[in-house]
């Protein structure tokens, strides 16, 4: 699992991964390109790919950890 911070600025997103106890690793794209080329609308977001690099489910908007756990336990 990787996270793509690309609004608020370099500070706020710091302030993130401090604040919510974030157990992956951030990274920082000022351009917004890498969620153009991924095609998130807007945060929140998340995708979930298998190992071999398939999109297997998508949230965009506010998700539950629940339903993430679930959607990574069928992965097997």
């Amino acid at each position: 699992m990787i996270g793509v911070g690309t609004q608020d600025g370099i500070v706020l997103a710091k302030q993130f991964v401090g604040d919510t106890a974030v157990t992956f690793p951030m990274t920082w794209d000022k351009s917004g390109q890498t969620w153009v080329d991924f095609g998130v609308p807007a945060q929140p977001a998340m995708i979930l790919y298998n190992k071999f690099g398939a999109e297997v489910r998508r949230w965009n908007g506010v998700f539950k950890k629940a339903e993430v756990d679930e959607a990574i336990s069928r992965l097997g």
